[in-house]
């Protein structure tokens, strides 16, 4: 098994949960894990990996972002069962594969 040596683990774990924060849900665990991983960066200067957790972090506060917005739109949406923003964001979910969430 290969282990990157001298890179911290939560930099890593950062990275590839940043990675498939496209999928949304793991954004907001992504961007603790970044913030977990640029203090252990800091801590212990031998270590190296603050690219990934700053791409970690990017990326999960993007995410979040975008969870918050489809989440305040889900809301919104619940309200005016007849809205067209509705209409959008629930086609907009069933192509990124969620839809099974919102719209039970």
């Amino acid at each position: 098994m290969l282990i990157p040596v001298g890179r911290s683990g939560w930099a890593i774990a950062a990275g590839y949960l940043g990675l498939f924060s496209f999928v949304v849900l793991p954004a907001p665990i992504s961007l603790i894990v970044a913030l977990i991983a640029i203090s252990d960066i800091r801590k212990n200067p031998e270590k190296h990996g603050m690219g990934r957790a700053i791409f970690g972090l990017v990326m999960g506060i993007l995410g979040t972002v975008a969870l918050a917005f489809g989440l305040i739109g889900m809301i919104v949406g619940r309200r005016n069962e007849g809205d067209r923003f509705y209409a959008a964001f629930v086609s907009f979910c069933s192509t990124a594969g969620v839809a099974s969430t919102f719209t039970s």
